[in-house]
């Protein structure tokens, strides 16, 4: 077996998700954009990469709506209070069950709760009332993407980008079908429209920062074609126009590594956890001056990847301890997230010749859906 190749793999894999690190955190900006999601299922950490956004969301309306009946609503959906958003529009609904906006808000509330079958019912009730709410559309399309279905998820991005006269929807509308484009391997089409985004973005610049968010997708898609050299320098760009966005470190990061620059790259991983921490620390000051109860750091998926991504540039320059400590990390942030088991496992069976514990951390990936880990146990007779 290759450890080189299944090193260069696992780092592959680890930017092609289905949603990169910069995706993670513009998905929950996309959100914050029409109504500031503080306490929706991601991570406080991905929720602090935009925290200058949130302070300026924060200063507005919770809805660009002309009836004042829908902002009790909003404003129990903006706290968290999902349930209660349901009762206050179940009430709306009971009112006038041909209230497209009360059923948009409906959904939005189902969606934050994981109903997602309610929350797509009262979805496509709120479009069939007004054809031409593109906002309506734009949360369908979210609601899509969430559960991969990224045809249905385009459909209704076109439909609000053709509804739309707001630049700023446009833009952020523009680069989010470009990154299911991206996911479709489409990626002619994905670079045309993070092109659009960035040319809207200098006829209609705003504190939002969309050209910076559409150049750091370019970089993803050079990736995914193997242009190591043209992604370093999309995300190049991406850091000059936003220097403290740390996702964009990290992908940079595993650029420089597929390109056959480890050291570079853990430089740039280096970064990535330094303006993590960053991060962190506004967004608990924030909470805390918000008086938004108490700041709980939990488990955070980004940090896990860039753990990943260091252990395997570590091992790449036989740097087999701080490899392993990485791994044992990534661990530490989601033990039920296989593939740091199995790195960690490979590490210690291939480079650092403690075979024992390699096949105990195989067997921990393979009982946890690792398929990689089951066939390397599997070729070697052993259960798990």
């Amino acid at each position: 077996m290759n450890v080189k190749a299944i090193i260069n793999n696992v780092s592959c894999f680890v930017l092609i998700m289905k949603i990169s690190l910069i995706r993670i955190n513009l998905i929950f900006i996309l959100l914050v954009l029409f109504i500031p999601n503080l306490a929706s299922g991601e991570t406080n950490t991905e929720r602090s990469q935009h925290i200058e956004k949130l302070k300026n969301e924060l200063n507005k309306s919770s809805r660009d709506t002309k009836n004042k009946k829908y902002k009790e609503g909003d404003d129990l959906l903006l706290i968290g209070k999902y349930k209660e958003a349901i009762d206050y529009f179940n009430k709306l609904i009971k009112l006038n069950h041909k209230d497209a906006e009360a059923y948009l808000g409906r959904a939005r509330a189902y969606k934050e709760i994981g109903d997602y079958q309610n929350a797509l019912k009262d979805f496509n009730q709120s479009i069939n009332l007004n054809l031409r709410n593109e906002k309506a559309y734009y949360y369908r399309s979210v609601l899509y993407v969430h559960i991969k279905e990224s045809l249905k998820a385009i459909s209704d991005i076109s439909k609000a980008i053709d509804l739309s006269n707001d630049p700023k929807d446009k833009k952020a509308w523009l680069w989010l079908r470009g990154s299911e484009y991206e996911d479709l391997g489409e990626y002619q089409k994905a670079i045309i429209d993070l092109d659009k985004c960035i040319e809207l973005d200098k006829e209609y610049p705003d504190d939002l920062g969309w050209s910076a968010d559409a150049y750091a997708e370019r970089g993803s898609v050079f990736f995914r074609l193997g242009n190591y050299q043209q992604a370093i320098k999309e995300f190049d760009k991406a850091i000059e126009l936003k220097p403290e966005e740390f996702g964009v470190y990290s992908d940079r990061g595993l650029a420089y590594d597929d390109a056959g620059d480890p050291q570079r790259a853990i430089i740039d991983y280096d970064k990535a956890f330094e303006l993590a921490e960053k991060y962190e620390r506004e967004l608990r000051d924030l909470w805390e001056k918000q008086g938004w109860g108490h700041y709980q750091r939990t488990p955070n998926k980004n940090i896990y990847v860039i753990f990943i991504r260091r252990g395997a540039a570590y091992n790449k320059i036989g740097d087999i301890k701080r490899a392993v400590a990485d791994f044992t990390n990534a661990i530490d942030y989601d033990p039920i997230n296989p593939s740091a088991y199995f790195m960690r496992g490979f590490t210690y069976y291939y480079s650092n010749g403690d075979k024992g514990k390699g096949i105990e951390d195989m067997k921990i990936a393979a009982r946890l859906g690792d398929i990689a880990a089951q066939n390397m146990l599997r070729e070697k007779g052993i259960k798990w």
